[in-house]
C-alpha cells in the first residue's frame, strides 16, 4: 500500500505533459514486453 501512495505522490508531482510522456513509455514497453514475450514462447513451443 505504501508504493502505491508514493506512486499517486510522485504522479501528482508531474505535469500533464509529463504524465501523457510517462503513460506513453509505459505503453511502449509494455508493448516490447509482450512482444518480446510471445516471440520467445513461440521460439521455445514449436
Amino acid at each position: 500500500m505504501k508504493l502505491i501512495k508514493e506512486i499517486i505522490a510522485f504522479v501528482e508531482k508531474l505535469s500533464f505533459v509529463q504524465l501523457i510522456i510517462f503513460l506513453f513509455v509505459a505503453v511502449f514497453l509494455l508493448t516490447l514486453v509482450v512482444n518480446f514475450s510471445s516471440d520467445l514462447y513461440t521460439t521455445l513451443f514449436r
